[in-house]
């Protein structure tokens, strides 16, 4: 990317940070931070470093990653760690916690707020409505997840971010081939549901005719216990839907659901054809957007 081009994203951004700022309050995580200590370093573009050496992962807001690793510095993950940096460097913090609190490499897993001119300031929120980051959950840590979809949604619709450039946008569930491509990176992806299965506990949602070629979506039984009347199995058939998640193969593309939260519907205009949505690409982009958390594999659900 031309170093002008750059610079005048960085500039656009800043103009509407303040916005953003104000915005975030209308959907607020109400988690009451346990921890208080001052940011040290911003890591990566989902990672600090605080005053005593520990270091944070955002959950909840997963910024582009590029997986071509020969590249030191890709210019949309530099971006999103600007945008982090600007927010929170040198800045008190606090830490709020729910279900899992580390992960395996010992760093906190904690949503992060700060007070800015008698603002409480929600870092992930900030990151996601600003088009920097967006919404993700990992088993154990999906509190306020909604929220933070909410946030993702008018990030979307403003065109924010990376959702102006197609470094973020939607994959078209009835594509397989095209899915089978992203294998290990977290997507969101859009499609209309054809019918429902039942395989060992698990409900499946096949969004093609053909169960062994098409692509699908897996409710362990422990997420359709949970599930709200709206997202129940039975009203979800022939519903145009997005879900999101780390795409896994196994005869065909798939992914798990870690919330009901994660199955987002759409029907508001059913004939409307998806804006945004990727129609299967030739092949592969240079730099498609993955989930792995820094330091772990791409394929890794769990932290």
């Amino acid at each position: 990317m031309p170093l002008r081009t750059l610079q005048s994203i960085l500039i656009a951004l800043t103009l509407t940070a303040l916005a953003v700022l104000s915005s975030t309050a209308t959907h607020a995580c109400t988690l009451k931070p346990e921890l208080s200590h001052v940011v040290a370093k911003v890591t990566s573009a989902d990672t600090i470093t605080l005053d005593d050496g520990s270091e944070v992962v955002l959950i909840g807001a997963l910024p582009p990653v590029n997986l071509d690793t020969a590249t030191s510095a890709w210019p949309p993950a530099e971006l999103s760690r600007k945008a982090l940096e600007r927010l929170v460097s040198g800045q008190p913090v606090g830490l709020a916690f729910a279900g899992r609190r580390r992960d395996r490499y010992g760093r906190h897993l904690a949503h992060v707020f700060l007070d800015r001119d008698g603002q409480r300031i929600w870092v992930q929120a900030n990151l996601i409505a600003s088009g920097h980051a967006r919404a993700y959950a990992l088993p154990g840590n999906t509190a306020c997840l909604n929220h933070l979809l909410d946030h993702e949604r008018s990030a979307r619709t403003a065109k924010s971010g990376h959702w102006a450039t197609g470094i973020f946008q939607d994959r078209d569930a009835h594509a397989s081939r095209s899915l089978a491509r992203y294998h290990g990176t977290f997507q969101t992806i859009e499609g209309r549901i054809d019918h429902i299965a039942k395989v060992n506990g698990h409900q499946v949602l096949d969004f093609s005719a053909d169960h062994r070629q098409g692509f699908s979506v897996w409710l362990p039984p422990r997420t359709t216990t949970r599930a709200t009347n709206a997202t129940l199995p039975k009203e979800l058939t022939g519903q145009h839907v997005r879900v999101r998640g780390w795409i896994e193969m196994r005869r065909s593309p798939r992914l798990t659901i870690t919330s009901p939260a994660e199955i987002e519907h759409l029907d508001s205009n059913p004939t409307q054809q998806m804006s945004g949505v990727d129609e299967a690409p030739s092949k592969l982009p240079s730099a498609p957007t993955a989930t792995a958390i820094p330091g772990q594999a791409a394929a890794s659900q769990s932290p």
